[in-house]
Formats: C-alpha cells, sequence, structure tokens
C-alpha cells in the first residue's frame, strides 16, 4: 500500500512537471526515465513526426547500454504505443518488454503515454509558434526581428561584414494593375531567387513590404558591391519573361566601413538605396556615393492612376519601356540625371492616351492614326511649358496627374519641339514611314 502511494504522489509530480514544460526535448526525456523507473520496461524512446520526417527525442535504459533506434524495428522484445490527440498521430513511444496486458504496470504504461501525448502537443505547438514569429509568414524568409538579433551578434563580435538592401521597384503599379495577389506572387519568386543564388554564409531577410536585407558575413564593401549586382542582375533575368516588369534597386553598406552601429549602418543602406531609386531605379549603390546632382531639385515620383483607369495594357508597356530606356542608356554610358529623366520620360510617353476614345469592345485592335487624330488633346488641355520650369496643371476642370516637376526632364530627355506659332508643345505624331 505504502508503495502505491508513493507511486501515486510521483505520478502527481510527474503531471505537475509535465504542464510547465514547453520544450519538447525536456517533455520526451522526462517520459522516457518515467516509463524506466515506473513502468517497469527495460528501456524506452520518444519519436516525433514534425512533417519533415521522424525526430528521436529522448532515450532512455534501465542498464548502462543505450537504446538505438535500430532496436525498434529488429527486436521481437519492443513494443509501440501511437501519441494520439484527437485522432491525430504524431508520434510514437516504444518500450522494451512491455508489462503484460491488464496488469497494473500496463495500464500504468498507457496513463504515462497519454500524459506524454497531451505534453507533447503542447510542447511542439509552442515550437511552432516560435519558429512561425522569426519567418515570414509569405516567403519563409527569416523576418525583421530575426534580422536585428542577427546584426546586434554580427556587430558584437566586430567582425567585418555588409548588409545590402533590396527594394521592389514600381510595386505599387504591380498591385494596382494585377492585383495583390500577384504582388504576392512577385514577392515569392524575388525572395525565391535571393535564397538561391546567396553563399552558404549568407542569410535573406524579409523586413517588411517589398524590402529584403542579405547579411554577408566577412565581406568588406567591394566584394558586397560585385555580390549585389549579381544578385539584382539574376533578378531581372528570371522575371525578364514575365508579362510585367520586375526589377530591384539596392543599397549597399558595411562594417565598419561606412558605420559602426546598428542604425547608422542601416541609414546608410537606405541611403544608398535612395541614390539607386533617384538615378533609374534598377541599380546597386554603395553607400557614401554622390547623389544626382538635381536629386533635390524635384519628386520625380511618376503616378499614372488615371491612365491606369483608362487603360491598363498601356500602363504595363509603359514600365516595360522606362526599363529598356534605363538600360540603353546604362549601356550607352549616360549620366545618373539623364537616366532619371529618361525614365520619367518613358513612363509618361503615352499619358496622351488619357483623352483618346476607349477602344470599341468589338475591335481587339488598337484605334487606327484617323481616330486617334480625331480625339487627340485639345489646345486647351495640353499643358504649357513655355517658362520651362515645370509644367503647368492643367484646368481644374480636366484630369490632374501626378508627376512631380518633371517638365524640364521630359524636354531634355524626349526633345520635345516647342511651336513658335503659339506656347505650349507640338503634339503632331511624327509621320508614320511608308
Amino acid at each position: 500500500m505504502r508503495s502505491q502511494l508513493a507511486q501515486l504522489r510521483r505520478l502527481q509530480q510527474l503531471t505537475a512537471d509535465l504542464a510547465g514544460m514547453i520544450e519538447p526535448n525536456a517533455v520526451a526525456r522526462r517520459i522516457a526515465d518515467t516509463l524506466v523507473a515506473e513502468a517497469g520496461v527495460s528501456a524506452s524512446t520518444v519519436t516525433i513526426d514534425d512533417g519533415r520526417g521522424s525526430r528521436l527525442l529522448a532515450q532512455a535504459r534501465a542498464s548502462s547500454a543505450t537504446a538505438t533506434r535500430a532496436d525498434v524495428t529488429t527486436s521481437r522484445h519492443w513494443q509501440s504505443f501511437p501519441l494520439t490527440i484527437a485522432e491525430r498521430s504524431f508520434g510514437v513511444v516504444a518500450v522494451a518488454d512491455p508489462p503484460d496486458a491488464g496488469t497494473e504496470a500496463h495500464e500504468l504504461l498507457l496513463h504515462v503515454v497519454g500524459l506524454a501525448a497531451l505534453a507533447l502537443d503542447k510542447a511542439l505547438l509552442h515550437e511552432r509558434t516560435i519558429e512561425q514569429a522569426r519567418h515570414d509568414a509569405l516567403t519563409g524568409l527569416l523576418g525583421h526581428r530575426v534580422f536585428y538579433e542577427t546584426l546586434e551578434q554580427q556587430l558584437a563580435a566586430g567582425r567585418t561584414f555588409s548588409v545590402v538592401l533590396f527594394d521592389i521597384d514600381d510595386f505599387k503599379e504591380i498591385n494596382d494593375l494585377h492585383g495583390h495577389q500577384t504582388g504576392d506572387d512577385v514577392l515569392r519568386l524575388v525572395a525565391q531567387v535571393l535564397r538561391r543564388h546567396v553563399r552558404a554564409q549568407d542569410t535573406v531577410f524579409r523586413v517588411g513590404g517589398e524590402e529584403f536585407y542579405v547579411l554577408l558575413p566577412a565581406v568588406a564593401s567591394a566584394e558586397a558591391l560585385t555580390i549585389a549586382e549579381q544578385l539584382r542582375v539574376a533578378i531581372a533575368q528570371l522575371c525578364a519573361t514575365l508579362p510585367y516588369p520586375i526589377t530591384v534597386s539596392a543599397g549597399v553598406a558595411a562594417y565598419p566601413t561606412h558605420a559602426t552601429g546598428r542604425d547608422e549602418l542601416l541609414a546608410s543602406a537606405d541611403s544608398a538605396l535612395y541614390v539607386s531609386k533617384r538615378a533609374g531605379k534598377n541599380r546597386t549603390t554603395v553607400a557614401g556615393a554622390e547623389q544626382p546632382s538635381r536629386a533635390a531639385g524635384g519628386d520625380r515620383t511618376v503616378r499614372l492612376e488615371l491612365l491606369l483607369r483608362k487603360d491598363p495594357e498601356t500602363v504595363t508597356h509603359s514600365l516595360h519601356a522606362a526599363n529598356l530606356a534605363v538600360q540603353l542608356a546604362r549601356a550607352l554610358g549616360m549620366s545618373d540625371d539623364r537616366i532619371a529623366d529618361l525614365r520619367v520620360a518613358a513612363k509618361l510617353h503615352d499619358i496622351g492616351k488619357i483623352r483618346c476614345r476607349a477602344r470599341s469592345s468589338t475591335n481587339p485592335v488598337r484605334s487606327t492614326t484617323t481616330s486617334f487624330r480625331s480625339s487627340r488633346p485639345t489646345r486647351s488641355w495640353a499643358p504649357s511649358c513655355s517658362q520651362h520650369g515645370g509644367c503647368r496643371p492643367p484646368p481644374s476642370s480636366s484630369p490632374s496627374i501626378t508627376s512631380g516637376s518633371t517638365g524640364a526632364a521630359i524636354h531634355s530627355a524626349c526633345g520635345v519641339r516647342r511651336s513658335r506659332s503659339r506656347p505650349g508643345f507640338s503634339m503632331s505624331p511624327t509621320p508614320s514611314p511608308p
């Protein structure tokens, strides 16, 4: 009787201990030891299936010998008991030399296995929650919290390293044109390319929105620039066959070259990314690089909401044209200022379609030259640039276009003619070759 009461107290203590455990290995070790000590088995193992395969959590044996997983399948003295919760099995408790069915020892064994199922299910749920908190749910990359933790560890080590900040160009237009589901697919695709092309020692993080960080241990700024360019080109090449353009801009910062503190280092990478954006996008810049000389002279951001509502296909075409124009300009060695101007001009080259009549629903072919001329913008709507200080906004009764101070940029990049007979642009289309 005394021994039974003592065993009952030990089982009560086991139940209390398991209720406070959240680490799967600790739970499994306690279960394996209890089965050997209380159920009279000679050995026990606890194994779970976490979706990626079986994982041995713990093992115990009455003798000094060590049980192995091979013993479970080769010895006829072993018996397995499933770990089951709500008719869902997620693991196995295996014991050697189990007690006979119907005995008190066998009932005790089944009771302990039941406790093990409850405690392990709770511990595994906690483990999955922690893992999910560390990863971005959409891309599977490590998240911003882990990025800051890893960055602090690198700074504490005091060794040279670099960070590269990537940002998807014109991501808002992708969402507006093709929907947020397509935007999510683009984020997954960029994450996949980055993960596939980094070195084994590098780590990729998604820190929010369309921004990604790549941490490059033991890499100075010059080598980091080379790696960042390789990643940028890999993304552009893979996405070149898609029906919508996808490119990224990047900013590189190195420790301790550009900063010795966390916030200063991230600010340096962000500033470098800003230079890439203002210099035409789809490029990589190292922290400390000179900004385009006219970057502070006006906002070059071009928004095509009106044209998007009128003709989404034209907006997609304009984005493609802008990317191709930037690539050609860089190949020709044009300055960053000119490239930025050219990107604006390329995105706006079909802006006149805002005032074109809608295409016939029965005729998918684009409007003919005659119909286009009959629906061209009128003189009263055409923007006046007589002062060359930027396009004058159209009258309040006309549609408005938010494009920043881009008048001079359009003039310099496209060479738009000014009419001597009247102020404003000459809107005459170039005659088609015979």
